[in-house]
């Protein structure tokens, strides 16, 4: 918690004493963090279709009550995919995030994943990954998976259902499941 000063060195992991137990609650309310993307058809063929793709995050949101991340960051990235079958759609997203306020924590981010479906149902599974070359140490390189379903029952209208897990524990601080 950002708000205690009470034990402002608690955190202590590798050959310290046990940290003792830290509580807070709160509530916040507010705009988080605005994310812009655009994306762009460079390539379809009978091989591969290409995209380029940019992704801006704002850093709108106070940071101090957890509704942002107090960095913004500009991420140009390429998706490369392609429909199998009608069915099957593996596909591998890579970029890099530049982290415009810490930019140590600029990062290159990558995914590999396939998508199984019909226009009523997929099923999609992916491989997250991001690595701080200039890192401190601490989550500099972090490994997710992850698992989601989604449903078209009418036009345009869509259900999506998505889990993450880390796949290596040891990298930072983070939840067991989002």
């Amino acid at each position: 918690s950002p708000s205690n000063t009470l034990f402002p060195n608690v955190h202590t992991f590798v050959g310290g004493p046990e940290s003792p137990d830290d509580a807070a609650h709160g509530y916040a309310f507010g705009l988080g963090d605005v994310v812009l993307r655009a994306k762009y058809s460079l390539l379809k063929n009978d091989v591969i279709d290409v995209s380029g793709a940019f992704l801006t995050q704002l850093a709108t949101g106070n940071h101090q009550g957890f509704l942002g991340s107090g960095a913004t960051t500009l991420r140009p990235f390429l998706v490369l995919s392609r429909t199998l079958f009608d069915v099957l759609t593996p596909h591998l997203n890579i970029g890099y995030e530049f982290n415009l306020d810490r930019g140590h924590q600029s990062a290159v981010q990558y995914v590999l994943g396939v998508d199984v479906g019909t226009p009523t149902w997929t099923v999609a599974g992916e491989i997250l990954g991001r690595h701080e070359p200039a890192g401190d140490g601490i989550g500099d390189h972090i490994l997710n998976g992850s698992l989601g379903v989604k449903w078209n029952p009418w036009k345009q209208l869509l259900v999506l259902a998505n889990a993450q897990v880390p796949l290596n524990r040891n990298s930072g601080l983070r939840s067991d499941l989002v």
